[in-house]
């Protein structure tokens, strides 16, 4: 895979964004029909499965909030 060395993706449709953290990945589908933010083992067909480009930290975190209103699930405040 040849955008192992990055952290952020975007799907290229749009729907999906994905963090590597590790051996984990933090998979955010922001579609109306399903919005979900999972945590999960990280396997590079994850990525490679959905086409996906690098994307920013910020359209990534823009991402989860959108899922979050979607929820209706309050964003914590850091102490």
């Amino acid at each position: 895979m040849e955008n192992q060395d990055k952290v952020y993706f975007v799907s290229l449709g749009g729907g999906q964004y994905f963090k590597r953290e590790g051996a984990s990945v933090t998979i955010v589908s922001v579609y109306d029909f399903n919005p979900s933010i999972e945590r999960t083992g990280f396997q590079a067909r994850y990525i490679e499965g959905t086409h996906s480009r690098p994307c920013t930290e910020q359209e990534f975190d823009s991402a989860v909030e959108k899922v979050l209103g979607i929820l209706g699930v309050g964003v914590p405040v850091a102490a």
